[in-house]
């Protein structure tokens, strides 16, 4: 069998098994409603997400006081709130580095940039 006669065969057997595989598909809904309801809600507001590379002493907490934090940041209604929480926070987590003999690296960011945008 010739190289073009087997590119030929194979072309053919890959078309025939898509429109097979193709034919089990359910076919795309029009009802707008159920479309709607498929979709992903969308996002309110862009924040970061709380975690050891944005959060001074992140490995430093236990896991309840790192759900603890993310819930509080959650909540923040105010940018001076937030940067009250966060100022005291950061000094929590310098002390219990330092009771450990470690440092923990600072704020890469702003965490409460999120609230500012609100305004």
């Amino acid at each position: 069998m010739s190289v073009i006669k087997k590119a030929l065969v194979s072309a053919f057997a890959v078309v025939c098994m898509s429109s097979v595989f193709a034919a089990d598909a359910p076919a795309p809904s029009t009802d707008k409603a159920a479309a709607d309801a498929a979709a992903p809600a969308p996002r309110a507001a862009k924040r970061a997400r709380a975690n050891w590379y944005n959060t001074p002493g992140w490995k430093l907490m236990t896991a309840q006081e790192r759900a603890d934090y993310r819930a509080k940041m959650k909540g923040m209604k105010t940018p001076e709130e937030c940067q009250a929480f966060v100022d005291q926070h950061q000094a929590d987590m310098v002390e219990r580095a330092k009771a450990k003999g470690s440092e923990i690296i600072p704020e890469r960011n702003d965490a409460c940039n999120w609230l500012k945008k609100k305004k």
